[in-house]
């Protein structure tokens, strides 16, 4: 008589297991919770440069408006040092003003920085340019003949 064999996996050894293993759950979850960190850290990075970035353009337009408002003749052409803006106190601005390489031109050079909550100074900007002596452009306008 013939035996019927039964259809089985076993090889001699254990039988086939089935899931995973907590070993396997740590190790996934490790590799898990190091990407996480790595990620995280990449994205505090970027927003903190974004954020430097956007106080540094506010800076820099902040000083080209003041420039433009004292060579209009808006603002005292006069040095100053430290004053803050009229709408905040988080920035500070300072003005100097100095002969040029010619007569009559002046050169002024305008910092604009950020002041901190515990007041120390940073990320300065300044800018410079020549202008006339407003004084003696006054004077040739008024002594010129006129044309009407």
């Amino acid at each position: 008589m013939k035996r019927l064999r039964r259809a089985s996996n076993f090889s001699g050894s254990r039988p086939a297991r089935q899931g995973i293993t907590l070993l396997e759950v740590l190790i996934a979850l490790a590799i898990f919770l190091g990407a996480f960190t790595i990620i995280s850290q990449i994205m505090r990075t970027g927003t903190q440069a974004s954020n430097h970035g956007q106080q540094q353009n506010e800076i820099v337009l902040r000083a080209r408006s003041l420039m433009n408002e004292v060579l209009a003749g808006s603002v005292e052409m006069e040095p100053v040092q430290e004053a803050s803006f009229d709408d905040t106190d988080a920035y500070a601005w300072s003005m100097t003003i100095s002969d040029g390489p010619i007569p009559d031109l002046f050169v002024v050079e305008l910092t604009v920085a950020r002041r901190r909550q515990n007041g120390t100074i940073d990320m300065p900007f300044t800018l410079t340019r020549y202008m006339r002596d407003p004084e003696v452009f006054l004077q040739t306008t008024v002594d010129s003949p006129s044309l009407f």
